[in-house]
């Protein structure tokens, strides 16, 4: 059983609807040992939180929240930074805090949101070239832990009825992403939202993660990506199983943003 879960959000986060306080009444029901909170940092004019991630304050509720739990749960401090490479500015404060995990997320490319109007603008080809290509200057200019939910515009796209894409059809897009993850030492997520939507399958895909175990790629982190208290957890077993099948021995996690690996 997996005690752990490294990506999760709150109400901090514009689009979560739990309270920490929630969050670890949750993870301790379930018994798990140790998770991070990881709200949303975005700044993407086109985006409703927009600016509206405040440090301090994300610092302070887990400060706060691990005086309450006696050592019973291990709570990290972490965020998750949507297109950190194009927003030095904007972020450069939050490094400034005790950071536990750095979570590094595409949610746009350019104007358009992969969750709103990604779908309106571009085929399915000529878009999911450009979200790898981005993704791809992303983790290569990035100070970033772990890379998440790699194809999650699987989510939007099964909400539209639209075919699953075939990974194959873009397999050097997505394996030069996986390259650079290898090369700047990034985890790949394996994010259990996906099971939560049309889509049903872990993001990213698991031939995917199968490409990045045959080239030499090790680190790997799991998280449900839990934004109310029901999902948190959620399917972290089921993605681990799917990692130990595929030949890995270990998922890692993150404190003071050292890496640690946990058997799987």
């Amino acid at each position: 059983m997996i005690t752990t879960d490294f990506h999760l959000h709150t109400m901090l986060s514009v689009d979560a609807k739990v309270e920490l306080d929630e969050v670890i009444e949750r993870a301790i029901e379930l018994g798990l040992t140790e998770i991070a909170i990881t709200d949303h940092a975005d700044f993407n004019p086109a985006d409703a939180g927009a600016g509206i991630y405040n440090a301090d304050q994300a610092y302070q509720q887990v400060l706060q929240a691990r005086e309450k739990v006696d050592g019973t749960l291990s709570i990290r401090y972490g965020v998750e930074l949507s297109e950190p490479h194009l927003y030095a500015n904007e972020i450069a404060d939050i490094y400034k805090k005790p950071l536990d995990i750095v979570i590094g997320s595409l949610h746009y490319v350019g104007a358009f949101g992969v969750h709103l109007d990604f779908f309106d603008v571009y085929d399915e080809r000529t878009g999911l070239i450009k979200y790898f290509e981005e993704m791809l200057a992303m983790i290569m200019n990035a100070d970033m832990d772990v890379l998440a939910h790699l194809d999650y515009f699987a989510r939007y796209a099964s909400f539209r009825e639209m075919p699953s894409y075939k990974p194959q059809d873009y397999e050097k897009q997505i394996k030069d992403v996986l390259s650079g993850i290898i090369e700047r030492k990034i985890a790949l997520e394996i994010n259990t939202s996906g099971w939560r939507a049309p889509a049903n399958h872990c993001f990213p895909k698991p031939e995917i993660i199968d490409w990045y175990y045959k080239m030499g790629g090790r680190l790997l982190s799991l998280g449900s990506d839990a934004h109310k208290k029901e999902d948190i957890a959620k399917d972290i077993d089921r993605a681990a199983k799917i990692a130990k099948d595929i030949g890995f021995k270990e998922y890692h996690i993150f404190r003071q943003r050292q890496i640690y690996p946990m058997p799987l």
